[in-house]
Protein backbone atom coordinates (compact mmCIF):
# COMPACT_ATOMS: atom_id res chain seq x y z
CA UNK A 1 0.00 0.00 0.00
CA UNK A 2 1.20 3.99 -0.50
CA UNK A 3 0.28 6.20 2.26
CA UNK A 4 2.61 9.02 4.36
CA UNK A 5 5.56 6.72 5.02
CA UNK A 6 5.88 5.22 1.70
CA UNK A 7 4.92 2.26 0.05
CA UNK A 8 4.60 -1.21 1.47
CA UNK A 9 4.47 -3.96 -0.43
CA UNK A 10 1.80 -6.76 0.09
CA UNK A 11 4.20 -10.34 0.17
CA UNK A 12 2.56 -13.69 -1.00
CA UNK A 13 1.57 -14.37 2.91
CA UNK A 14 -0.42 -10.98 3.32
CA UNK A 15 -2.92 -11.94 0.11
CA UNK A 16 -3.21 -15.09 1.10
CA UNK A 17 -4.77 -13.94 4.71
CA UNK A 18 -6.84 -10.98 2.94
CA UNK A 19 -8.07 -13.51 0.68
CA UNK A 20 -9.16 -16.00 3.30
CA UNK A 21 -10.82 -13.50 5.11
CA UNK A 22 -12.59 -12.24 2.24
CA UNK A 23 -13.55 -15.81 1.03
CA UNK A 24 -15.32 -16.18 4.64
CA UNK A 25 -17.13 -13.08 4.90
CA UNK A 26 -19.07 -14.06 1.05
CA UNK A 27 -18.78 -17.63 1.99
CA UNK A 28 -19.27 -18.77 5.74
CA UNK A 29 -16.74 -18.39 8.56
CA UNK A 30 -16.88 -22.67 8.40
CA UNK A 31 -16.20 -22.53 4.85
CA UNK A 32 -12.96 -24.51 4.14
CA UNK A 33 -9.85 -22.54 2.63
CA UNK A 34 -7.02 -25.00 3.48
CA UNK A 35 -4.06 -25.86 1.46
CA UNK A 36 -6.12 -29.40 0.30
CA UNK A 37 -9.08 -27.65 -0.26
CA UNK A 38 -10.60 -26.72 -3.68
CA UNK A 39 -10.81 -23.35 -2.69
CA UNK A 40 -7.49 -22.72 -0.69
CA UNK A 41 -5.66 -24.06 -3.49
CA UNK A 42 -7.09 -21.52 -5.72
CA UNK A 43 -6.99 -18.85 -3.05
CA UNK A 44 -2.66 -19.33 -3.02
CA UNK A 45 -2.74 -19.89 -7.03
CA UNK A 46 -4.42 -16.14 -7.61
CA UNK A 47 -2.09 -14.94 -4.43
CA UNK A 48 1.22 -16.18 -6.04
CA UNK A 49 0.24 -14.41 -9.37
CA UNK A 50 -0.43 -11.25 -7.03
CA UNK A 51 2.40 -11.18 -5.40
CA UNK A 52 4.61 -10.69 -8.50
CA UNK A 53 2.43 -8.13 -9.36
CA UNK A 54 3.51 -6.35 -6.10
CA UNK A 55 6.64 -7.18 -6.64
CA UNK A 56 6.80 -4.68 -9.92
CA UNK A 57 4.77 -2.18 -7.99
CA UNK A 58 7.48 -2.02 -5.55
CA UNK A 59 10.51 -2.21 -8.09
CA UNK A 60 8.51 1.05 -10.27
CA UNK A 61 7.79 2.86 -6.55
CA UNK A 62 11.34 2.70 -5.92
CA UNK A 63 12.50 3.31 -9.69
CA UNK A 64 12.18 7.25 -9.13
CA UNK A 65 14.56 7.80 -6.75
CA UNK A 66 18.36 7.88 -7.45
CA UNK A 67 19.18 6.08 -4.22
CA UNK A 68 16.93 3.02 -5.36
CA UNK A 69 16.91 2.86 -8.88
CA UNK A 70 18.84 0.15 -10.36
CA UNK A 71 19.79 -0.15 -14.06
CA UNK A 72 17.96 1.54 -17.16
CA UNK A 73 15.69 3.36 -14.63
CA UNK A 74 19.24 5.10 -13.08
CA UNK A 75 20.44 5.59 -16.50
CA UNK A 76 16.74 7.80 -17.51
CA UNK A 77 17.15 9.70 -13.75
CA UNK A 78 20.48 10.44 -14.60
CA UNK A 79 19.60 12.19 -17.86
CA UNK A 80 17.98 14.49 -15.75
CA UNK A 81 20.88 16.12 -14.20
CA UNK A 82 23.04 15.65 -17.46
CA UNK A 83 24.75 12.79 -16.33
CA UNK A 84 25.48 9.29 -18.42
CA UNK A 85 26.92 5.87 -17.48
CA UNK A 86 30.53 4.93 -18.65
CA UNK A 87 30.73 2.37 -20.59
CA UNK A 88 33.43 -0.74 -20.92
CA UNK A 89 36.94 0.71 -22.32
CA UNK A 90 39.25 -1.67 -24.72
CA UNK A 91 43.10 -1.86 -22.54
CA UNK A 92 45.61 -0.12 -24.03
CA UNK A 93 49.14 0.04 -24.66
CA UNK A 94 52.33 -0.98 -26.63
CA UNK A 95 54.51 -3.50 -28.37
CA UNK A 96 57.86 -3.71 -29.81
CA UNK A 97 58.48 -5.38 -33.28
CA UNK A 98 61.52 -6.38 -34.41
CA UNK A 99 61.83 -7.21 -38.32
CA UNK A 100 62.81 -6.30 -41.62
CA UNK A 101 63.68 -2.51 -41.94
CA UNK A 102 61.00 -0.25 -44.06
CA UNK A 103 58.60 -3.10 -43.00
CA UNK A 104 54.93 -1.84 -43.38
CA UNK A 105 52.73 -2.28 -40.19
CA UNK A 106 49.01 -2.25 -41.09
CA UNK A 107 47.04 -0.13 -39.04
CA UNK A 108 44.86 -2.59 -37.77
CA UNK A 109 47.78 -5.50 -36.96
CA UNK A 110 46.37 -8.29 -34.84
CA UNK A 111 48.71 -9.50 -32.23
CA UNK A 112 47.83 -12.20 -29.73
CA UNK A 113 49.69 -14.39 -26.82
CA UNK A 114 50.81 -18.15 -27.29
CA UNK A 115 48.13 -19.61 -25.10
CA UNK A 116 45.00 -20.66 -26.44
CA UNK A 117 42.17 -18.37 -26.53
CA UNK A 118 44.77 -15.28 -25.70
CA UNK A 119 42.54 -12.12 -26.28
CA UNK A 120 43.62 -10.00 -29.33
CA UNK A 121 44.53 -6.96 -29.55
CA UNK A 122 45.52 -4.58 -32.47
CA UNK A 123 47.68 -2.09 -33.31
CA UNK A 124 45.91 1.60 -33.73
CA UNK A 125 48.17 3.37 -35.98
CA UNK A 126 50.21 2.40 -39.01
CA UNK A 127 53.72 2.17 -38.98
CA UNK A 128 57.09 1.47 -40.40
CA UNK A 129 60.02 -0.60 -38.88
CA UNK A 130 62.71 1.92 -38.84
CA UNK A 131 66.93 1.84 -39.34
CA UNK A 132 67.28 -0.24 -36.24
CA UNK A 133 65.82 -3.15 -36.99
CA UNK A 134 62.36 -1.98 -34.29
CA UNK A 135 59.09 -0.06 -33.76
CA UNK A 136 57.60 0.73 -30.65
CA UNK A 137 53.26 0.67 -31.96
CA UNK A 138 50.57 1.43 -30.12
CA UNK A 139 47.79 -1.16 -29.57
CA UNK A 140 44.14 -1.66 -28.37
CA UNK A 141 42.20 -4.59 -27.47
CA UNK A 142 39.66 -5.74 -29.76
CA UNK A 143 36.82 -6.08 -26.53
CA UNK A 144 36.79 -4.01 -24.00
CA UNK A 145 36.79 -4.14 -20.26
CA UNK A 146 39.22 -5.10 -17.19
CA UNK A 147 39.21 -8.81 -18.42
CA UNK A 148 41.84 -7.24 -21.08
CA UNK A 149 44.32 -5.93 -18.93
CA UNK A 150 47.61 -8.00 -19.00
CA UNK A 151 50.91 -7.85 -17.94
CA UNK A 152 54.06 -6.99 -19.34
CA UNK A 153 55.88 -10.09 -22.32
CA UNK A 154 52.14 -11.81 -23.12
CA UNK A 155 51.39 -10.32 -26.51
CA UNK A 156 53.97 -12.53 -28.25
CA UNK A 157 52.70 -13.35 -31.76
CA UNK A 158 50.81 -11.96 -34.85
CA UNK A 159 47.22 -13.62 -35.51
CA UNK A 160 48.51 -14.26 -38.87
CA UNK A 161 52.33 -14.70 -39.00
CA UNK A 162 54.50 -12.69 -41.28
CA UNK A 163 58.06 -13.93 -42.09
CA UNK A 164 59.21 -10.51 -42.24
CA UNK A 165 58.85 -10.25 -38.27
CA UNK A 166 61.18 -11.14 -36.22
CA UNK A 167 59.66 -10.91 -33.32
CA UNK A 168 56.51 -8.96 -31.41
CA UNK A 169 56.81 -8.14 -27.53
CA UNK A 170 54.83 -5.84 -24.94
CA UNK A 171 57.54 -4.71 -22.72
CA UNK A 172 55.59 -3.05 -20.47
CA UNK A 173 51.62 -3.62 -19.15
CA UNK A 174 48.58 -3.29 -20.85
CA UNK A 175 46.38 -1.18 -19.00
CA UNK A 176 43.40 1.35 -19.55
CA UNK A 177 40.61 -1.25 -20.13
CA UNK A 178 37.47 -0.39 -17.85
CA UNK A 179 34.10 -2.48 -17.37
CA UNK A 180 30.70 -0.82 -17.73
CA UNK A 181 30.08 1.49 -14.48
CA UNK A 182 28.40 -0.19 -12.01
CA UNK A 183 25.08 1.23 -10.22
CA UNK A 184 26.95 2.09 -6.96
CA UNK A 185 29.18 3.97 -8.37
CA UNK A 186 26.80 5.74 -10.85
CA UNK A 187 24.69 6.40 -8.31
CA UNK A 188 27.20 8.42 -6.73
CA UNK A 189 28.18 10.40 -9.56
CA UNK A 190 24.75 11.47 -10.06
CA UNK A 191 24.45 12.68 -6.21
CA UNK A 192 27.55 14.61 -6.61
CA UNK A 193 26.35 16.32 -9.81
CA UNK A 194 23.44 17.53 -8.70
CA UNK A 195 25.01 18.99 -4.50
CA UNK A 196 27.02 22.13 -4.81
CA UNK A 197 25.63 25.46 -6.05
CA UNK A 198 25.63 27.69 -8.89
CA UNK A 199 28.88 25.81 -9.83
CA UNK A 200 27.22 22.50 -10.14
CA UNK A 201 26.20 22.54 -13.91
CA UNK A 202 29.83 23.31 -14.62
CA UNK A 203 30.77 19.73 -12.47
CA UNK A 204 28.05 17.75 -14.18
CA UNK A 205 29.79 18.53 -17.60
CA UNK A 206 33.52 17.73 -16.42
CA UNK A 207 31.80 14.52 -14.52
CA UNK A 208 30.46 13.66 -17.69
CA UNK A 209 33.87 13.37 -19.72
CA UNK A 210 35.39 9.70 -20.59
CA UNK A 211 37.74 8.99 -18.27
CA UNK A 212 37.13 11.91 -15.52
CA UNK A 213 36.81 10.22 -12.00
CA UNK A 214 36.01 13.46 -9.82
CA UNK A 215 36.24 16.97 -10.27
CA UNK A 216 35.74 20.04 -7.95
CA UNK A 217 34.80 23.83 -8.95
CA UNK A 218 36.28 26.56 -6.93
CA UNK A 219 34.67 30.24 -8.06
CA UNK A 220 35.90 33.90 -7.11
CA UNK A 221 33.12 36.04 -7.79
CA UNK A 222 34.49 39.15 -5.96
CA UNK A 223 36.01 42.31 -7.71
CA UNK A 224 39.65 41.25 -6.37
CA UNK A 225 42.12 38.39 -6.27
CA UNK A 226 41.23 35.69 -3.85
CA UNK A 227 43.11 32.57 -2.37
CA UNK A 228 45.67 33.39 -5.75
CA UNK A 229 42.47 33.20 -8.08
CA UNK A 230 41.43 36.66 -10.49
CA UNK A 231 38.30 38.54 -10.41
CA UNK A 232 35.22 36.84 -11.84
CA UNK A 233 37.23 33.68 -12.42
CA UNK A 234 36.69 29.72 -11.63
CA UNK A 235 39.48 26.83 -11.24
CA UNK A 236 38.20 23.31 -11.82
CA UNK A 237 40.10 20.76 -10.34
CA UNK A 238 40.24 17.25 -12.28
CA UNK A 239 41.21 13.38 -11.57
CA UNK A 240 41.83 11.83 -15.17
CA UNK A 241 40.18 12.39 -18.19
CA UNK A 242 41.84 13.49 -21.32
CA UNK A 243 43.02 17.27 -21.47
CA UNK A 244 41.36 18.42 -24.68
CA UNK A 245 37.95 16.98 -23.87
CA UNK A 246 38.44 18.43 -20.40
CA UNK A 247 39.39 22.10 -22.08
CA UNK A 248 36.16 21.19 -24.21
CA UNK A 249 33.51 20.56 -21.49
CA UNK A 250 35.18 23.33 -19.43
CA UNK A 251 34.81 25.93 -22.18
CA UNK A 252 30.91 24.85 -22.99
CA UNK A 253 29.50 25.20 -19.31
CA UNK A 254 31.29 28.21 -18.08
CA UNK A 255 29.33 31.66 -18.01
CA UNK A 256 30.38 33.96 -20.73
CA UNK A 257 33.25 36.35 -19.21
CA UNK A 258 34.17 34.49 -16.35
CA UNK A 259 37.85 32.77 -16.79
CA UNK A 260 39.21 30.05 -15.97
CA UNK A 261 42.48 29.82 -13.76
CA UNK A 262 45.02 27.10 -12.80
CA UNK A 263 48.29 25.30 -13.85
CA UNK A 264 47.23 22.96 -16.76
CA UNK A 265 46.22 24.66 -20.08
CA UNK A 266 45.00 23.49 -23.15
CA UNK A 267 44.18 25.85 -26.89
CA UNK A 268 40.47 24.31 -27.69
CA UNK A 269 37.78 25.92 -30.30
CA UNK A 270 34.54 27.55 -29.40
CA UNK A 271 31.42 27.76 -31.17
CA UNK A 272 32.95 29.88 -33.23
CA UNK A 273 35.88 28.32 -34.51
CA UNK A 274 37.91 30.39 -32.53
CA UNK A 275 41.09 29.07 -30.49
CA UNK A 276 40.53 30.18 -26.97
CA UNK A 277 43.15 28.95 -24.00
CA UNK A 278 41.36 26.79 -20.99
CA UNK A 279 43.36 26.74 -17.81
CA UNK A 280 42.26 23.95 -15.27
CA UNK A 281 44.45 21.89 -12.39
CA UNK A 282 44.62 18.49 -11.51
CA UNK A 283 43.64 17.08 -8.78
CA UNK A 284 46.55 16.43 -6.37
CA UNK A 285 46.37 12.63 -5.47
CA UNK A 286 47.14 11.58 -1.29
CA UNK A 287 48.41 8.05 -1.31
CA UNK A 288 46.99 6.03 1.50
CA UNK A 289 48.44 3.00 2.28
CA UNK A 290 46.89 0.57 4.68
CA UNK A 291 48.29 -2.11 7.29
CA UNK A 292 45.99 -4.66 8.83
CA UNK A 293 45.48 -7.15 11.26
CA UNK A 294 42.73 -9.13 11.19
CA UNK A 295 41.34 -11.95 13.64
CA UNK A 296 39.51 -14.25 11.34
CA UNK A 297 36.91 -17.21 12.03
CA UNK A 298 35.14 -20.19 10.58
CA UNK A 299 33.10 -17.90 8.00
CA UNK A 300 35.82 -16.14 6.43
CA UNK A 301 35.86 -16.74 3.02
CA UNK A 302 39.02 -18.33 0.81
CA UNK A 303 39.18 -15.22 -0.76
CA UNK A 304 38.43 -13.33 1.80
CA UNK A 305 41.56 -10.84 1.48
CA UNK A 306 41.07 -10.11 -1.72
CA UNK A 307 37.59 -8.95 -0.98
CA UNK A 308 38.42 -7.08 1.83
CA UNK A 309 41.63 -5.21 -0.54
CA UNK A 310 38.39 -4.67 -3.05
CA UNK A 311 35.93 -3.17 -0.57
CA UNK A 312 38.88 -0.87 0.84
CA UNK A 313 39.58 0.29 -2.83
CA UNK A 314 35.80 1.09 -3.50
CA UNK A 315 35.34 3.20 -0.92
CA UNK A 316 38.67 5.39 -0.99
CA UNK A 317 40.02 5.26 -4.51
CA UNK A 318 42.11 3.57 -6.99
CA UNK A 319 43.24 0.85 -9.00
CA UNK A 320 41.85 -2.57 -7.96
CA UNK A 321 44.17 -5.92 -8.71
CA UNK A 322 41.68 -6.52 -12.03
CA UNK A 323 42.78 -3.13 -13.25
CA UNK A 324 39.52 -1.56 -12.56
CA UNK A 325 39.67 1.67 -11.08
CA UNK A 326 37.01 3.14 -8.54
CA UNK A 327 36.13 7.30 -7.80
CA UNK A 328 35.61 6.47 -4.42
CA UNK A 329 35.58 9.38 -2.02
CA UNK A 330 35.96 11.44 -4.61
CA UNK A 331 37.37 15.12 -4.44
CA UNK A 332 37.64 16.45 -0.59
CA UNK A 333 37.06 13.44 0.62
CA UNK A 334 38.53 12.58 4.25
CA UNK A 335 39.33 9.04 5.12
CA UNK A 336 37.95 8.03 8.11
CA UNK A 337 39.04 6.12 10.33
CA UNK A 338 35.82 4.33 11.56
CA UNK A 339 34.42 3.81 7.60
CA UNK A 340 38.23 1.56 7.35
CA UNK A 341 36.79 -0.56 10.15
CA UNK A 342 33.39 -0.99 8.91
CA UNK A 343 34.51 -1.18 5.52
CA UNK A 344 36.37 -4.56 6.78
CA UNK A 345 33.75 -5.93 9.19
CA UNK A 346 31.27 -5.76 5.84
CA UNK A 347 33.78 -9.19 4.83
CA UNK A 348 31.91 -12.43 6.78
CA UNK A 349 34.12 -14.01 9.15
CA UNK A 350 35.88 -10.95 10.56
CA UNK A 351 36.46 -10.83 14.48
CA UNK A 352 38.70 -8.40 14.75
CA UNK A 353 40.76 -5.83 12.97
CA UNK A 354 43.80 -3.42 13.47
CA UNK A 355 43.85 -0.70 11.22
CA UNK A 356 47.18 1.27 10.52
CA UNK A 357 46.90 4.32 7.82
CA UNK A 358 49.45 6.24 6.21
CA UNK A 359 50.58 8.81 3.85
CA UNK A 360 53.73 7.65 3.23
CA UNK A 361 54.79 4.01 3.90
CA UNK A 362 56.82 5.22 6.80
CA UNK A 363 54.58 6.34 9.25
CA UNK A 364 51.74 4.46 10.06
CA UNK A 365 48.97 5.67 12.94
CA UNK A 366 45.49 5.31 13.27
CA UNK A 367 43.72 8.45 12.61
CA UNK A 368 41.75 9.68 9.92
CA UNK A 369 43.57 11.44 6.75
CA UNK A 370 42.15 14.36 6.22
CA UNK A 371 41.92 15.74 2.32
CA UNK A 372 41.92 19.03 0.98
CA UNK A 373 39.19 20.62 -1.34
CA UNK A 374 41.77 20.43 -4.43
CA UNK A 375 42.97 16.79 -2.99
CA UNK A 376 41.43 13.35 -3.71
CA UNK A 377 42.42 9.97 -1.59
CA UNK A 378 43.81 7.05 -3.66
CA UNK A 379 45.04 3.32 -3.06
CA UNK A 380 45.16 0.14 -5.01
CA UNK A 381 45.65 -3.42 -4.01
CA UNK A 382 49.26 -3.24 -3.69
CA UNK A 383 48.78 -0.42 -1.12
CA UNK A 384 47.12 -2.64 1.24
CA UNK A 385 48.69 -5.09 3.61
CA UNK A 386 46.86 -7.91 5.25
CA UNK A 387 48.43 -10.04 8.02
CA UNK A 388 45.74 -12.95 9.03
CA UNK A 389 45.53 -14.51 12.47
Amino acid sequence: MLDETGFRRKTYDDLLQDMEIKARESFGADINTSARAFLGLLLRLFAWFLSLAWIILEKVYYSGYVSTATGVQLDRLAKLVGIRRRGATPASGSVTIIGTIGKVIPLGTELTGESEGSPIYQTTEEATIGAGGNITVPVEALESGTAFNVGANVLTQLVEPDTEFTSVNNTLTITNGQDREEDYEFRVRIIEAVAGGGTSNIQNDLLAVEGVRAATIFENDQNEEVGGMPPHSIRAVVLDGDDEAIGTALLGAKPAGIQTFGTESVTVKDMSGRDKVVKFDRAEEVDVILRLTITRNDAFPFDGEARVKTSLVQYIGGQDADGRLYAGLGMGGDVVFSRLIGTVYATPGVSDVIVETSTDGLIFTEPSITIDDSQVAQTSHDKIEVTLE
